[in-house]
């Protein structure tokens, strides 16, 4: 009897343990742990993230390689809206860059923003650290990825700035908040929003 009790129990925790759900991975920009198809908006926004930091980056890279930091400014300053505007209208969103240490006063976040920045890690942990937020409400949807700060980065954004860089910050922003970053702080988000995407899922 008490073998043939024991044999019933072992089989019920096999029984137990094969209904047991799968590992879940967890989105990083939604919480969800839900097994379900990526939402399609979410891999556009990580997609065109992509492609504006990529774009960015080879442009600052030519800007100081023609003319160092002082070149980078102009080319950051003029350049980044144009890529932000022309992947805007590409995938009909509204793409730019945010930062409660903002530059550019333009570059402000407003409070959805904010309180994902308060949410992203303060430091690039190796590769742990992804900050991600994406929410779709009635209005549409809308996407933020943490911008961490690069060793290249601190030539503008750190605390040791040549002379020659600082006027130029002065005469373009006087009202300048993004220096005294170290290697691996969070500096801001890349920011995608789609209006009335909601309705058109």
């Amino acid at each position: 009897m008490l073998r043939q009790l024991r044999w019933s129990l072992a089989c019920l925790i096999l029984l137990l343990i094969s209904c047991t759900p799968a590992d879940r991975a967890t989105d990083p920009a939604t919480g969800d742990d839900t097994p379900r198809a990526p939402d399609p908006l979410l891999e556009q926004s990580r997609l065109i993230v992509q492609s504006f930091e990529q774009q960015l980056k080879g442009a600052l890279l030519d800007g100081m390689a023609d003319g160092g930091p002082v070149t980078a400014i102009g080319v950051c300053r003029d350049k980044a809206p144009q890529i932000a505007a022309s992947l805007g209208a590409q995938y009909g969103a509204r793409v730019g860059r945010v930062s409660e240490r903002w530059r550019n006063p333009h570059n402000a976040p407003d409070s959805w923003q904010s309180e994902g920045l308060r949410s992203f890690p303060r430091r690039k942990d190796g590769v742990a650290a992804v900050g991600e937020r994406f929410e779709r409400s009635a209005d549409g949807a809308r996407y933020l990825r943490a911008i961490y700060t690069a060793p290249l980065c601190l030539t503008c954004h750190g605390d040791a700035l040549s002379e020659p860089l600082r006027l130029q910050l002065q005469a373009h922003y006087p009202g300048d908040r993004a220096t005294g970053f170290t290697a691996g702080e969070l500096r801001g988000a890349f920011s995608v929003t789609f209006a009335g995407a909601a309705q058109a899922q």
